[in-house]
Formats: C-alpha cells, structure tokens, sequence
C-alpha cells in the first residue's frame, strides 16, 4: 500500500507541475465563499462529452464570473484526470484575486478525489496549501525589524510570547516561530472565522509596547513557506512602502 501511495503521489506530482517562485495569498473571505458555494448542493456524474463542454464555457472569454464559479465546483468534484488538466488550463489564465483563488481551490479540490480515486483511501480535503485541521488554516506570517535594524538573537521569543498570548484569546495555535536576522518565521493554525490579521497585528502592538521592536507592516500566506530568495524580495517590497 505505501508502494502504490507513492505512486499516486508521483502521478498527481506529475499531472499538478505546480509552478515554484510565485506567491499566492489568498483572502480567507474566499475560502468561505468557495466552501459555501460548492458544498451545497449534490453533483451528478458527468461524461466526458460534458465535462469537454463546461471546459470550454470555463475557458471561453465571454463568460460571467459566476458562471465560471458554477463550472468551478462541478469540475472540483468529478475528480478526474480530464477535469483536472481542465482546471489546471484556467488556472494558468485566471484574472483577478478572488478567481485565482478559486481556480487554485478548485484543482485542489478535484486533485484530492482524484488522488482518493486512485488510491482508493479517504482524503483530507485542506483548502491551503499549507494545510491546517478541522476548521483551521495554516497561515505563515513574516514580521520585520524596524528600518535599518536587524533582529537579534533572542528577540524570537518575545515575539513568540505575544503571538502566544493574542493566540490564546482567538483559538488559534502557534506552532513555529523562526529565527532570522532579517525577519521572523511564524507558523499558525488560525480559526475559519478569524481574520489572519486579528492575530499578527494585536501580536505585533505586544511587541512594541516597550519600544519599537517590530514593523507594523508583515507578510502573511495560507499557500506556502517563501524559500529565501522569496523572502528577500518580500523584505524589499515591504520596506519599500
């Protein structure tokens, strides 16, 4: 069985070519909406015929957003290798934030039955790319020195203190923090019905209470963890604002 759970893995690996280098953050408003919309009503099966044909409306360009939202969750859910290289099509031409965002849930979503289809295993469907459990996200927040600083060793644990303590009011969970010199990695599972921001922004005015110590701006992503050269960029356009 682990044998034939890395296979599927690599076909589904293999199938996804997710692009590297490119940050996604969605907002979590999306998230529900996506949810709500696509899980509230029955799907019948679809042949491949109709599955070709919703593909087209999908990828036409004289087509409604809620339109292509309908066409979204119903290729999400067939859960086949047609319905995902269609999704996968529209996701490398989607327009605007909030269809990005459903387009990147939608391939995650049709990936996972997928992956249970050929696995023959139950999947836990996380719409993140950085998972979570139940009804929490994972988000990855980066916070920043003040201009012309430089964190220093030890200043991590101040910082995870009050992330800590503003997490315990919210039910969320802080997992990891991080230690850089030019920022500080925080991992997180945060609520569906709390804001990202309730968290990092209470947490970094904790901070600050005794003395500049954080930047009020940070970054924050549910999809996945910058490697260093993204972080660096995400450093220079911050501190350019």
């Amino acid at each position: 069985m682990k044998e034939r759970n890395g296979m599927v893995r690599r076909l589904l690996d293999a199938l996804d070519e997710k692009e590297t280098g490119k940050v996604f953050c969605p907002g979590i408003e999306t998230h529900i909406d996506y949810i709500q919309s696509t899980h509230s009503h029955e799907f019948r099966e679809y042949s491949e015929e109709e599955t070709a044909e919703m593909g087209k409306v999908l990828l036409s360009a004289d087509v409604s957003d809620d339109d292509r939202k309908r066409c979204l969750g119903v290729l999400a859910h067939l859960g086949t290798v047609q319905a995902h290289q269609i999704l996968k099509d529209y996701q490398a031409i989607a327009e605007g934030d909030e269809m990005k965002t459903w387009a990147e849930l939608a391939r995650q979503e049709c990936r996972m039955f997928l992956e249970m289809e050929l696995s023959g295993e139950p999947q836990l469907m996380i719409s993140s790319g950085l998972g979570g459990d139940e009804n929490r996200f994972r988000y990855y927040y980066m916070v920043l020195p003040m201009p012309g600083n430089q964190f220093q060793p030890g200043v991590e644990i101040a910082v995870r203190i009050a992330f800590e303590e503003v997490a315990a009011g919210l039910e969320c969970e802080i997992e990891d923090v991080v230690f850089n010199t030019e920022y500080i990695g925080i991992k997180a599972l945060v609520p569906l019905d709390v804001a990202p921001a309730d968290l990092v922004v209470p947490a970094i005015e904790q901070c600050n209470q005794h003395g500049e110590l954080v930047l009020e701006y940070y970054y924050c992503t549910n999809m996945q963890i910058p490697g260093e050269e993204e972080a660096k960029e995400i450093i220079s356009i911050i501190m350019e604002d």
